[in-house]
């Protein structure tokens, strides 16, 4: 069986993807329905990279659609078609779904060399009930290789008030409080518990961290009260 694909359906089929990205990424308005104005909170690094991420794919769908539209338009005046066998083009598809699964499933579970592990711990008391006054980040460093880790720097959003280290084994340490907390000779699979106090009680205060170990920069994974991955 051989079918007749023509530039239109070429259009449909690109309006497709195109709709695709516009209904997850959409487009943000500069007025909300009610005439208010959509105003950015905070200053996160990584709200940043995420917005700058969902305008590309905004602005490629609304270009696809663009795209696929006038495909459709010259369709319907210029006589162009190829026949494709039906098994050979449903062969494409599958070879095309079945390696974007491997690529996702070797992406989501390669075991990454470094991890960083970022969990926030409000302080709650009596006297200061509030999140908003103390408030204490840990932060796991686990070297996944066979190697030790000479030299590693975690680079914090905010300068600490207090910063300890702790490492199963050793007597805890203190660190003089900085945005650069330097480590050196982390061993493998010993993690390094670092507790840092007071660089702020939002998601964004951790997201804005990061590990940076032989120039590779390493993101951390945000946790919750219970241990699970945000």
């Amino acid at each position: 069986m051989e079918l007749d694909i023509q530039l239109g359906d070429i259009g449909l089929v690109i309006d497709l993807f195109g709709a695709v990205l516009l209904f997850f990424f959409g487009l943000a308005p500069l007025l909300a329905k009610d005439g208010s104005m959509t105003l950015s909170t905070g200053n996160s690094d990584y709200l940043k990279r995420k917005a700058k991420k969902y305008e590309f794919l905004s602005r490629l769908g609304v270009s696809l659609v663009f795209v696929g539209f006038l495909l459709q338009l010259l369709g319907n005046h210029i006589k162009w078609s190829v026949d494709v066998r039906l098994n050979d083009l449903l062969l494409v598809v599958g070879i095309v779904l079945v390696a974007s699964l491997i690529i996702k499933l070797f992406v989501r579970y390669k075991k990454r060399k470094y991890d960083l592990l970022a969990r926030y711990i409000p302080q709650f008391d009596e006297e200061n009930p509030s999140h908003m006054s103390k408030q204490m980040w840990s932060f796991t460093i686990k070297n996944n290789t066979k190697r030790v880790i000479k030299s590693a720097t975690l680079y914090l959003s905010n300068k600490p008030s207090v910063v300890t280290v702790l490492i199963i084994g050793e007597e805890p340490s203190v660190k003089i409080p900085s945005k650069k907390i330097s480590f050196e000779d982390i061993n493998p699979s010993t993690p390094v518990v670092v507790q840092v106090w007071n660089i702020g009680g939002h998601m964004t205060a951790g997201l804005d961290c990061y590990l940076e170990i032989n120039g590779k920069v390493v993101r951390p994974k945000i946790l919750r009260f219970e241990g699970d991955e945000e």
